[in-house]
């Protein structure tokens, strides 16, 4: 039996799934600096630096979301 993969729901429905959040993920973070800048932080350079926070405490999220999913 040759079935494509695309041929199972859950697989079309988690790719959708990963491509709006990928997408929420990196439009938030986008619109991240002016954000901050309407807050008050007082340069876009201090702005971006916690854009760059957001970014490492993703990775390290995942990461480690990868780690435990394997125990």
């Amino acid at each position: 039996m040759n079935r494509s993969i695309w041929s199972y729901r859950h697989t079309v429905l988690g790719a959708l799934g990963i491509f709006f959040y990928v997408g929420v993920e990196v439009g938030l973070a986008s619109i991240a600096v002016n954000y901050f800048s309407m807050q008050g932080m007082s340069t876009a350079k201090t702005a971006s630096f916690l854009v760059s926070l957001y970014w490492l405490g993703a990775l390290v999220g995942r990461l480690m979301g990868a780690g435990i999913m394997t125990r």
